[in-house]
């Protein structure tokens, strides 16, 4: 055999099977399957067996078989290729569905004895769901608006028809010159509608011939071209109707006035409490303003504990009114109020009516909030259900004022240490049972400013404490407790000069303000000298702070001499030597070395170098100007940040 089947699959889009025209039906009556076979032969032969085939058709390209649903194979001969016997559908065939089926066939000879006398006839239509109509017979069309079919030389009529648009039809004639092509665009049966309106009738909703096309403002989907008659609709306003005429392809565009059918009414309840219904709808509480349409409304009052209040309202025309509704009636109680123990006030929904015990008959239903309140007690508050027509009896047992209160003390961030008038209470987050009445709250934490408020602790009062702590800047953060609690200090020296030997002894006064140091000192060595330096602190871990410092160093009252010389008139020369003191400035550099030993007592080493120009020293009788000098002595933090 030269026949295969390369594929079978179902044509899901493919509605040939279930459309007018090339629909087929089987010996039972339901619409038959559409298989197309694929292939460039022709003269086959197909047989499904018992159940029958329901019709072939050669079409181009493919021979379209209508087989009944259900079948399981089948058999296809030719007279060339040989026969493909019982070939079995690899998926199940169902009523009115389209399956293409591929055939590999081998090779087949044609030859060509006499002309066909057939030629195309395309069709290109608008719409693209146009039917398409030649000599009765109707055309497949696609999806794009395409039909075609092969047929013999000959004069043809032919139809294209939509719904909504005007049917179109002529004549074409067939030959061998050409296929004859035809291009049709039908002329639309139908326009639309525009409908606008002020912003006050917008929502209304729009009826043509009884059909709603939705609310104002809106365009219509497309209305069939002739006479049509128009419905606005809108609560409180009178409907609008016109009779309409839509042209074809065309908007026909329309302005909508809709007149008030309402008046405008205020309606006043005795108090903000009360609610107010219309007709069994709740619209508002304490005044309600809007439209009412002519007619009678039920206008009820209701408030909670009370009988509602009813009245009629008419409204007889469009005039604006305003109505006073009537007052709700109270529904009493009576309620015996009792403690332990007595004499505490009672304060029933915030209104004092008395001490205890009191018996009162003039309490509104319902639920009520009982405030019991003695000096020395616990408040006391009880909610309670009063009914009608019953005696409600309410009692309370007042305890005792405690103490003190559990308070929760939390800190971001966590971890600081908490006191309370002094007294260390614990770490954040804790617990801590303080008494009533004011009380100084500090939270501290190292990196952190420390934290200060005076808290006034209530019965009453919040049970939860949450603090913030702001963390100290880079600068602040620099030195250790000790150094950054010290602006000011004082220190004493022993100190040894070189090249001048001996020992020296001083005094200092300095500061520390954001890392910046100065610095006064006096000397008393072979000459007493001052200095004043400037310097920057920078903190090594947390007990020591180095210090370069510079400066000016002043050696006070160092003796100088000058000599004269003379000569007598026998020209001898004579020395006269001029004795005096002067003050000698220099520049000197140090570096300052301190270290903590607590908060207010420091050590510190300074070796220091002084340097004198020669101008300064060429007169000095004795002493040595400048050089190298090491200092120690002990520090005392005098000031607080």
């Amino acid at each position: 055999q030269d026949i295969s089947v390369t594929s079978f699959r179902a044509l899901d889009n493919d509605l040939t099977a279930n459309t007018y025209g090339t629909m087929e039906r089987d010996q039972n009556g339901e619409v038959a399957a559409l298989i197309k076979v694929v292939t460039k032969a022709q003269g086959f032969l197909l047989d499904c067996g018992m159940t029958g085939i329901v019709r072939v058709k050669q079409d181009v390209g493919e021979v379209w078989v209508y087989v009944p649903h259900g079948i399981k194979r089948i058999t296809i001969k030719h007279p060339d290729l040989g026969v493909l016997r019982d070939y079995y559908f690899p998926l199940p065939i169902e009523k009115a569905k389209t399956y293409e089926m591929k055939l590999s066939t081998g090779k087949v000879e044609t030859i060509v004895t006499h002309s066909v006398n057939k030629q195309f006839v395309s069709f290109q239509v608008s719409p693209a769901n146009a039917i398409v109509e030649l000599n009765d017979e109707m055309l497949e069309v696609d999806a794009d608006g395409h039909a075609e079919k092969v047929v013999s030389y000959g004069k043809y009529t032919y139809r294209v028809s939509s719904p909504d648009y005007y049917t179109q039809a002529g004549t074409l004639n067939v030959t061998a010159d050409n296929k004859v092509v035809v291009k049709v665009n039908l002329k639309p049966n139908f326009g639309w509608l525009q409908l606008d309106a002020k912003e006050e009738f917008h929502g209304a909703y729009a009826y043509v011939d009884n059909e709603r096309m939705g609310q104002l403002p809106l365009i219509t989907k497309g209305l069939k071209s002739g006479k049509h008659h128009l419905k606005v609709v809108k609560p409180l306003y009178k409907t609008y109707e016109q009779d309409i005429s839509i042209s074809d392809n065309d908007t026909l565009a329309l302005q909508v006035k809709l007149d008030a059918n309402f008046a405008r009414v205020q309606l006043h309840a005795p108090d903000s409490e009360c609610e107010i219904f219309i007709d069994g709808k709740a619209v508002s509480q304490g005044s309600w303003s809007g439209g009412l349409e002519v007619g009678e409304y039920l206008v009820e009052v209701r408030k909670a504990s009370h009988r509602s209040a009813q009245e009629v309202v008419t409204i007889l025309n469009h005039e604006d009114r305003s109505v006073q509704l009537p007052k709700p009636t109270p529904i009493t109680t009576f309620v015996a109020i009792s403690s332990s123990p007595s004499e505490a006030k009672v304060f029933i929904d915030g209104k004092e009516m008395g001490e205890t015990p009191l018996m009162l008959s003039e309490v509104l239903i319902g639920e009520r909030e009982i405030k019991f309140v003695k000096e020395g007690r616990l408040d006391k508050i009880i909610v309670a259900d009063l009914k009608e027509n019953i005696e409600n009896k309410v009692s309370a047992k007042l305890d005792l004022l405690p103490e003190k209160v559990k308070l929760a003390i939390q800190s971001q961030p966590r971890g600081a240490t908490v006191s309370v008038d002094g007294k260390y209470v614990g770490t954040t987050p804790c617990h801590a049972d303080i008494r009533l009445g004011e009380h100084r709250f500090e939270l501290s934490k190292a990196g952190y400013s420390r934290f200060e408020s005076t808290e006034n602790i209530t019965l009453d009062g919040p049970r939860d404490y949450q603090y913030t702590l702001q963390r100290l800047s880079w600068s602040q953060r620099r030195y250790n407790k000790s150094y950054t609690k010290s602006a000011v200090y004082a220190s004493g020296q022993l100190g040894y000069e070189y090249p001048l030997g001996g020992l020296s002894y001083s005094a200092s006064l300095g500061t520390y303000l954001r890392s910046i140091n100065i610095e006064a000192s006096y000397a008393m060595a072979y000459d007493p000298s001052l200095q004043l330096q400037v310097g920057y602190g920078i903190p090594i871990g947390k007990k020591i702070v180095l210090t370069p410092q510079v400066g000016m160093d002043m050696y006070l009252g160092v003796y100088c001499s000058d000599f004269d010389y003379t000569y007598d008139e026998e020209g001898f020369m004579f020395e006269q030597r001029r004795q005096y003191q002067e003050n000698k400035l220099g520049i000197c550099a140090s570096l300052r070395m301190q270290y903590c030993l607590n908060k207010h007592i420091a050590l510190f080493l300074r070796p220091q170098y002084s340097y004198f120009s020669a101008e300064a020293v060429k007169n000095v009788d004795d002493s040595i100007l400048g050089g190298i000098s090491l200092k120690a002595g002990l520090v005392f933090n005098l000031g607080r940040e």
